[in-house]
């Protein structure tokens, strides 16, 4: 009797599913019934990086930090347009004033919903959608919530005109119920990710290449996308706590005047 890719071992299935990055496993769940049930009980929550729009291209490049690959997903809602992004959703802001949600872009079943014209709603201007965090004299501060549900604050440094880089992060504990806070020292099995887009906690998956006890951060800078030659995207690494040092995550060039790269989160 013939076997097919259905009779493979499900035992078998399940490590080889365990070192695939987001990409593979979506297409993973092409194959068959069994093997799309099998992926989808193995979720990856390994961001992605939304690079920067190629002159209005259709078709928008991802990067993965699982296996350090570009990957190419035709997204024409995010055509020419600004983008924010929280929990798996991205909200893309065109020079029209429409909005459109985008649930899942990475994904060829991603959801789209239409939202109202701005301009015609509530006259909130485009520049002003600072979702994530709040500049404060020559520094910027961050909000995030641990993987425990505690929060945290970061403050950026660095970033006091336009073209400079980040120097350091500093992460302070908060604790609601005292009214105070902590500097923190180590993140220990945690990293944080920092950029247009909701910040967020991620516990360490070594397999999958996130490294532990760092702020993986991208360029959001508003002035330095406005005013430099090439638009943001320059400011971009990983930010070592303990060290103080920074390194790449992404080593080539995307650079926007009005979408620089940001984080998605997986949500599905």
């Amino acid at each position: 009797m013939a076997r097919t890719w259905a009779d493979f071992p499900p035992e078998l299935l399940g490590l080889c599913l365990q070192h695939l990055c987001l990409n593979d496993l979506l297409a993973v769940r092409a194959v068959c019934r069994s093997w799309r049930s099998a992926a989808v009980e193995e979720k990856s929550n390994v961001p992605w990086l939304m690079l920067a729009d190629k002159k209005g291209a259709l078709r928008r490049e991802f990067f993965c930090l699982s296996c350090q690959q570009v990957h190419n997903k035709l997204l024409p809602q995010a055509r020419a347009r600004r983008c924010f992004s929280s929990r798996g959703w991205v909200l893309t802001v065109g020079r029209d004033w429409k909005l459109h949600m985008l649930k899942n872009p990475m994904s060829r079943h991603r959801h789209v919903i239409e939202l109202p014209n701005l301009k015609k709603s509530s006259g909130i201007e485009v520049e002003h959608l600072r979702m994530h965090h709040h500049t404060y004299g020559r520094k910027q501060a961050y909000l995030v919530q641990s993987t425990t549900g505690s929060l945290s604050v970061m403050s950026r440094q660095g970033q006091q005109k336009p073209g400079a880089r980040t120097s350091r992060f500093d992460v302070f504990a908060i604790y609601l119920e005292t009214q105070s806070w902590t500097e923190v020292k180590t993140l220990k099995n945690t990293s944080l990710f920092l950029g247009w887009n909701s910040s967020f906690s991620l516990e360490v998956n070594e397999k999958h290449h996130i490294k532990s006890n760092r702020i993986y951060f991208t360029d959001d800078y508003l002035e330095s996308s406005r005013h430099t030659k090439n638009g943001g995207g320059k400011d971009m690494g990983i930010y070592h706590l303990e060290y103080g040092k920074i390194e790449l995550h992404f080593s080539g060039k995307s650079y926007s005047h009005f979408s620089p790269p940001l984080w998605i989160e997986p949500n599905f």
